[in-house]
């Protein structure tokens, strides 16, 4: 088992990895409210005080664990490239994807599941993610009122990327390809439609 003592003697990389590792396991076995620093300890195997040595606290490691590499500011900038006559269904794709392949399905369940718990600061990750994709897409194509088009938008992905991949029903048996039509079109009208007058 790693100590605090053997951390100065061992690549610091390799056994912070191996933490992050288990605990995106642990998070998506158990949830964030099951996953313990002494479980991803054990899992890691590794004194549970070096997870904190180099985590700090249970909370800021479940959102190292979480947040991985993803950058809205960058997949916004991505499909802000291309016209913006289908950014809906671009992003529609863009986020369904992780969630489509077998290597980062379980993480994208973790985080999910982590803003559904509203876990402190982890509970928000999800959440943060999609406003600031669609914040950023909203004020580059939306006509009028960004930011409540981009809550509209990040809302609903939200609400169809849980009963697909969490709740289950008639949209987890849905076509991916019409999946991503249907939800790419209620997009790009949050986006770039008209918005109903107020009364």
């Amino acid at each position: 088992m790693q100590t605090v003592a053997d951390a100065g003697e061992t690549a610091p990389g390799g056994v912070r990895q191996a933490i992050l590792e288990m605990a995106r396991r642990e998070i998506a076995e158990h949830g964030c409210s099951g996953a313990s620093v002494r479980s991803i300890a054990r899992a890691a195997e590794v004194d549970p005080r070096l997870v904190r040595h180099y985590y700090g606290s249970r909370e800021n490691l479940l959102w190292n664990a979480l947040s991985g590499d993803r950058d809205p500011l960058e997949l916004a900038a991505r499909l802000l490239r291309q016209s913006a006559s289908t950014i809906g269904r671009r992003a529609a794709a863009a986020v369904f994807a992780p969630w489509e392949d077998p290597a980062t399905a379980d993480l994208q369940r973790a985080r999910m599941a982590a803003s559904l718990e509203g876990t402190e600061a982890v509970g928000r990750l999800e959440s943060e993610f999609l406003s600031q994709l669609f914040g950023t897409i909203a004020a580059s194509v939306s006509p009028d009122r960004p930011r409540l088009r981009a809550a509209l938008a990040a809302t609903h992905l939200t609400g169809v990327t849980v009963c697909r991949y969490l709740v289950g029903g008639p949209l987890a048996e849905t076509d991916l390809g019409e999946l991503v039509r249907g939800t790419g079109a209620a997009l790009q009208r949050l986006l770039t439609g008209p918005l109903p007058e107020q009364a």
